[in-house]
């Protein structure tokens, strides 16, 4: 039974490789895609269950793979990334279609990056 997303949630900074049952609101879980693609999937916890989230939007990190041996290091990237946007928001957005929907990462708020630009 599906229930319904927060509008929005915040990267919490920790990226698990597999199913967890003590994560938090936030956390992030990757995995090889499912049907044997090859690509990374993503997905994020919303205090009840994984949502699917965007792993393009975190910018160029590339999420496909040609072989098993390469999985390994492309996670860790995408986790180093999204590690990196630690308590940045993402946003529940459906697409098109309206049947699928997943969380996307939007970039620095721009009260972020005016703050830090303050600082220089």
């Amino acid at each position: 039974m599906s229930s319904t997303a927060p509008q929005q949630l915040i990267i919490s900074g920790v990226v698990l490789d597999s199913i967890n049952s003590f994560a938090s609101i936030g956390d992030v879980r990757l995995h090889p895609g499912a049907n044997r693609t090859g690509y990374i999937d993503g997905y994020i916890f919303d205090g009840r269950q994984w949502r699917s989230l965007d792993l393009k939007s975190f910018g160029s990190i590339s999420r496909s793979f040609g072989s098993p041996g390469e999985v390994g290091p492309i996670m860790r990237k995408i986790a180093s990334k999204v590690a990196e946007c630690k308590a940045m928001p993402v946003y529940y957005e459906l697409t098109n279609s309206g049947k699928k929907s997943r969380y996307v990462f939007r970039g620095v708020p721009m009260s972020t990056f005016l703050a830090s630009w303050n600082r220089l």
